[in-house]
């Protein structure tokens, strides 16, 4: 134990830069790690924050982008900029994160119109590049199941020209925190008047918002909108909030 106070002793793609006891540690990237990739993020700040009130004001002001301490249950009163929500890894901890960010918002939105005018035009570009470029993404559709972003960019490109046109109804689109989102929204088709349900979730990527998941119902005699299982990307930003080393 004494020579670890003077010696590094660590294996990850992170190493300490700084560390005030009971106050904040500072991790830098290890730039000579050679387990795996590096991590897109250069620098991160875990500060101690024992109040939840103060907790939430760093993240309403944006100073702090993620908390994973428990917040006492007065703290989260009357606060509609952060969500609750139970941990599901160790510890039990809840986390807190931004809802509906006006930036975030404005961008996620401008990705779902783009991808939406695309079918109208039959731009089969737009469409393809407007998934994930990961063999994780999934599109459910109504009479097929692509896991994949080649099967998904084959499908676009083998569709024949029909039936594409489409008006949506009571969109709803989430935004949490700074790198996620999900789209849900009800369509009529405009040739035929089939209806239908879609449900999207959207990542910010290097390459700017992408879909991820998707998930196409249309509506026939006993068919129902189940739930579908969604992951959420690691995200590339710099600044936490109340995590203790």
């Amino acid at each position: 134990m004494e020579w670890i106070k003077n010696n590094d002793a660590g294996g990850g793609a992170f190493k300490f830069e700084s560390w005030k006891p009971g106050q904040e540690s500072v991790y830098v990237r290890f730039d000579d790690w050679k387990w795996g990739p590096l991590p897109k993020l250069k620098k991160v700040i875990v500060r101690e924050v024992p109040s939840a009130g103060n907790r939430r004001a760093l993240l309403e002001r944006g100073d702090a982008d993620i908390s994973f301490l428990r917040p006492a249950a007065q703290g989260l009163r009357g606060n509609r900029g952060a969500s609750r929500g139970e941990g599901r890894g160790g510890g039990g901890g809840l986390g807190l994160m931004r809802l509906n960010d006006p930036a975030v918002m404005a961008e996620v939105t401008a990705a779902f119109r783009c991808y939406e005018e695309a079918p109208n035009d039959n731009d089969v570009t737009t469409l393809t590049t407007s998934f994930w470029t990961s063999p994780l993404t999934i599109r459910f559709g109504i009479g097929e199941n692509l896991l994949g972003h080649d099967a998904i960019a084959a499908f676009r490109r083998a569709r024949p020209d029909v039936d594409l046109h489409r008006t949506l109804t009571n969109t709803a689109i989430t935004t949490y925190g700074a790198d996620f989102a999900t789209a849900n929204t009800e369509f009529v088709k405009r040739d035929t008047g089939r209806r239908g349900w879609q449900s999207q979730t959207w990542v910010r990527t290097e390459a700017g918002w992408r879909g991820e998941r998707v998930r196409v119902v249309s509506s026939c005699p006993g068919l129902r909108l189940h739930d579908y299982p969604v992951s959420i990307q690691p995200v590339h930003r710099a600044r936490v909030s109340g995590l203790s080393p």
